[in-house]
């Protein structure tokens, strides 16, 4: 197969609960293509970095908090953010051209990228979503295995300008769960899931060759760095 324009860089994997995880030397490896010749994923050969990400917060809380949720490059400072969002805790509907009920969040000179309300608390309240379950295989579930947490899933991308400065994030994120307001699983309430969309950037500086990913509350899950590169430079595999 031909070679192609984008490389996974980096898979991190957080099975025992963390409160962050990091990406670091991001500009210091290499895409291979199908000749074995090698490119330095720097910031002129690989403009762009997409992460994606499953994550499950260790709490119940319906709602996390907007800085229980962030992210930034390699400075604390001088970030800027806004997004939208319809948390756990608030009903939305959407039709064509349209959405009811969503709120704005926003920051000037933060230390992260924040988007915290556009998830919420991946556990049923006091960590118990009923009885035990047997799965396909057979094996029994416990009421609080990880297996029955909410993910949240999305994205955040970043394409590296040639400046001091930069504002091109940009993350689309969601979560759905059935954890409902009287804890039960009864009738539709706000409490079914949360999701944003949002951009930023930092004044202080466009470097990103470190990129953080942290919560206020420990969780579980994977994040993979992906680069998007201005050649053919990766084999497809």
């Amino acid at each position: 197969m031909a070679d192609q324009q984008w490389v996974l860089e980096t898979h991190l994997q957080a099975n025992n609960a963390v409160s962050s995880v990091t990406f670091s030397s991001n500009n210091s490896q290499y895409a291979t293509n199908q000749a074995g010749n090698t490119t330095l994923l720097d910031y002129p050969n690989a403009p762009v970095f997409r992460i994606h990400f499953k994550v499950q917060f260790q709490t119940s809380a319906n709602s996390l908090g907007s800085s229980n949720f962030y992210f930034h490059g390699n400075y604390q400072s001088s970030n800027d953010f806004v997004y939208d969002y319809a948390s756990a805790t608030s009903n939305t509907t959407m039709t064509p051209n349209s959405a009811v009920g969503t709120s704005r969040d926003y920051g000037y000179s933060t230390g992260n990228q924040q988007l915290g309300y556009g998830s919420m608390g991946s556990q049923f309240s006091s960590y118990n979503w009923g009885t035990a379950v047997t799965d396909l295989d057979g094996n029994s579930v416990a009421s609080t295995s990880r297996r029955r947490g909410a993910w949240c899933t999305g994205w955040f991308e970043n394409h590296f300008p040639d400046q001091a400065g930069y504002y091109p994030w940009h993350y689309h994120l969601g979560i759905v769960t059935d954890q409902q307001a009287d804890n039960s699983a009864s009738g539709p309430t706000p409490d079914w899931g949360a999701w944003c969309i949002g951009a930023g950037g930092c004044s202080a500086g466009p470097y990103i060759d470190t990129i953080t990913i942290g919560s206020g509350y420990n969780f579980i899950g994977d994040f993979f760095l992906f680069r998007g590169m201005n050649g053919n430079y990766q084999a497809n595999e």
